[in-house]
């Protein structure tokens, strides 16, 4: 073989392997929080309660009280992996919260309810629901309600989403 055909081979070859290979999806973890003194309100709205939103928490100061909290949905993203409430007993004694997810359908079959119960004090308490748990989160944004007892703030809502970056 003489030198230009080697050459020629070399520099073909070498660009055949060096020719970009097609970009596989990339997919990033992406969460919502949302704040509760705007995420969540009283099921049943009262002007007699002792919760209440502040700058750490939506508070119950009071006696037990039904709390509903919302998650928001990134209109693009998929469908979530995660869906959790956040507290923290500010009154230093431990309790259990029972909290209930609901995922509104929106094929017409009726919603689908979860519901946990976690365990709250003062370094703070996640009640999360996984996608087996209510549906695949198909349909609506879910919401969560709470029985909140007096001496715990709900500190944040999150919603764990799959969001493609590109390939």
């Amino acid at each position: 073989m003489n030198t230009k055909m080697l050459a020629a081979a070399t520099a073909l070859i070498g660009a055949t392997l060096g020719m970009a290979q097609p970009a596989l999806a990339v997919t990033d973890s992406k969460t919502l929080f949302l704040d509760p003194s705007t995420a969540c309100q009283l099921s049943i709205p009262t002007t007699d309660t002792a919760v209440r939103p502040k700058a750490t928490g939506y508070r119950n100061e009071g006696a037990n009280a039904f709390v509903i909290c919302g998650t928001g949905q990134l209109a693009g993203g998929g469908a979530p992996t995660s869906m959790s409430i956040q507290m923290l007993a500010f009154d230093g004694a431990s309790h259990d919260v029972s909290c209930t997810a609901v995922n509104r359908q929106s094929s017409g079959s009726g919603p689908v309810y979860s519901t946990k119960v976690g365990t709250v004090d003062g370094s703070g308490g996640i009640i999360e629901w996984l996608p087996a748990d209510v549906n695949s989160f198909g349909g609506f944004a879910s919401s969560m309600t709470c029985i909140l007892p007096s001496g715990v703030s709900i500190t944040g809502t999150r919603l764990v989403f799959p969001v493609e970056i590109g390939s």
